[in-house]
């Protein structure tokens, strides 16, 4: 008989890894947005402030993506 997989330790692990890599890429998504506004109003400077931490974003989102593919296989 299976358990009910919300309540095993790594089901919640995936179900909140994919919860964070959500909230993750929504917020790359808004700093890129902002950058290419900022952009197309010239604003080189701007834009590339926008985008700075942008990569340390996607390495999460990209670590906890390897994580819950992991967890999910166990």
């Amino acid at each position: 008989p299976m358990s009910n997989v919300f309540t095993e330790p790594h089901s919640v692990a995936v179900r909140e890894s994919i919860c964070a890599i959500d909230q993750l890429i929504k917020k790359v998504s808004d700093r890129t947005a902002q950058a290419a506004d900022a952009a197309r109003a010239g604003e080189n400077n701007q834009a590339i402030g926008c985008l700075v931490g942008t990569d340390v974003m996607l390495d999460s989102a990209r670590a906890l993506y390897t994580a819950a593919i992991a967890l999910h296989k166990l």
